[in-house]
């Protein structure tokens, strides 16, 4: 079972980090603030929790959500929202796929599109990449998340320490995973659907949500000052619209903080 840890009281919300992190990284955040059992979970291959050896990137994402899910039916736990960093947002929308009593759905510098050829073959270098040499591979993809990675040198060296004891080949198969993952495109207008997007992140642009902002209306957050790692670049205002979605009316206008 995937490793992991509940703070706080009240209706369940599930975090859930993103590629190459771990549920420490929602540390960043007080999510003990938020009124809500944050139910913190490490995902296959990251932090605690192992990969299994039957697991295939094809079914990776997939895979990742039943075992969210199992987590879930094991502690007793039946109507929830899920927030999803990154890779996590991927995983989020494969658990609201499979599991009807999923409420609210919070993609956090995620997307609900599929990859375009170009990052499909991407994905597949880095895979063959890691294999081979996975520590130049995290020292220079985890400060280009970074808008100003020397404002955040603490974190990012945090970061990088976490993800060299990953096993390489976790990593191949969570990027693998993403490349093969489901395009979600048409649940987009569904009402308990949102987006919390950094305007200044390089792996997911604005430009892409342009022509969806009308679907997303009241739906769809931007943070001015913050890039792909926006809880750690603009934890208040991440929190504060993590409040807002959670805890008080959706009905509010597409918001830019």
């Amino acid at each position: 079972m995937l490793a992991h840890v509940s703070i706080g009281k009240g209706r369940t919300c599930v975090f859930l980090h993103g590629f190459l992190e771990s549920l420490n990284m929602w540390h960043s955040l007080p999510v003990v603030n938020l009124g809500v059992h944050a139910l913190l979970i490490d995902l296959p291959g990251h932090g605690e929790s192992k990969l299994s050896k039957t697991q295939s990137p094809e079914l990776g994402i997939k895979q990742m959500a039943i075992d969210v899910i199992e987590v879930l039916d094991y502690l007793g736990i039946e109507d929830f929202d899920i927030v999803g960093h990154s890779m996590g947002g991927y995983v989020a929308l494969e658990v609201k796929r499979l599991n009807v009593q999923c409420g609210k759905v919070v993609l956090l510098n995620s997307n609900y599109w599929t990859d375009h050829p170009t990052k499909v073959i991407d994905r597949k270098r880095i895979a063959n990449l890691v294999l081979k040499s996975k520590t130049f591979f995290i020292q220079k993809a985890i400060p280009s998340l970074f808008v100003e990675p020397n404002e955040f040198k603490q974190q990012v060296d945090e970061l990088i320490k976490e993800a060299n004891e990953m096993d390489p080949k976790a990593i191949a198969h969570a990027s693998l995973a993403m490349a093969s993952r489901t395009d979600f495109t048409e649940i987009m207008a569904v009402e308990d659907l949102f987006v919390i997007h950094g305007a200044l992140d390089r792996l997911v642009f604005s430009q892409q949500f342009e022509t969806h902002k009308r679907i997303l209306a009241g739906h769809f957050f931007e943070l001015k000052k913050a890039g792909h790692m926006s809880h750690i670049e603009s934890p208040d205002e991440v929190s504060a619209v993590l409040d807002l979605i959670l805890n008080k009316s959706s009905n509010v206008s597409n918001t830019s903080l």
